[in-house]
């Protein structure tokens, strides 16, 4: 509680004091009230006010991921998820590609669609 407008008020239910994002929190400090607004753990404050998640960067380049992956925005993602192939079509992740290719019996371009050939 803090004395507001000559009245004994929590400075948090104030309109406007926090973003909706943030948590609002008084410290008791002397002689007068610390208001704080605090972002959730694992984010941080952005410069408008609103909090953005912290996302551990996971890659920067294809070589820091497993051979059938891909970095994306520093994640490791399946090369096959981010390339994938045509309908009826086969994938596979290999050197940090995906690869496409029809199933036996089947022909076309395996980017767009595999056809059965009988």
């Amino acid at each position: 509680m803090a004395c507001i407008n000559q009245k004994c008020r929590n400075p948090c239910k104030q309109a406007g004091i926090c973003s909706p994002d943030q948590e609002c929190q008084v410290l008791d400090t002397y002689p007068v009230r610390t208001v704080m607004c605090v972002c959730p753990a694992d984010s941080i404050a952005t410069n408008d006010g609103r909090c953005k998640a912290i996302v551990p960067v996971e890659c920067k380049a294809d070589l820091e991921c497993a051979d059938f992956e891909r970095c994306v925005k520093g994640s490791c993602i399946e090369a096959c998820r981010i390339d994938p192939c045509g309908l009826n079509a086969l994938c596979t992740s290999q050197n940090h590609h995906s690869s496409c290719s029809c199933p036996s019996h089947y022909v076309g371009n395996p980017h767009i669609e595999c056809s059965n050939g009988n």
